[in-house]
């Protein structure tokens, strides 16, 4: 689900390395006999790209809030 979120969603904070692995990971999500060769880092490497983006956008938030001068929510 995240990486099928960030894919379509959130293609533009990714790198084209980080779009290769999540194909990759969709991929053998999608087949159910590989599905038991997705190891814990891959998963975790998939959340820390959510992560990754999840703070730029964070960031640019926190710019455009700088520029209004509205305080950012906590």
């Amino acid at each position: 689900m995240v990486a099928k979120l960030l894919l379509s969603d959130y293609g533009k904070y990714l790198s084209t390395d980080q779009i290769e692995a999540l194909h990759e990971f969709q991929r053998t999500a999608a087949n159910g006999k590989k599905v038991v060769k997705i190891t814990d880092g891959v998963c975790f490497k998939i959340m820390n790209m959510m992560t990754a983006v999840n703070r730029k956008i964070f960031m640019q938030h926190r710019k455009l809030a700088k520029r209004s001068n509205r305080p950012v929510a906590q």
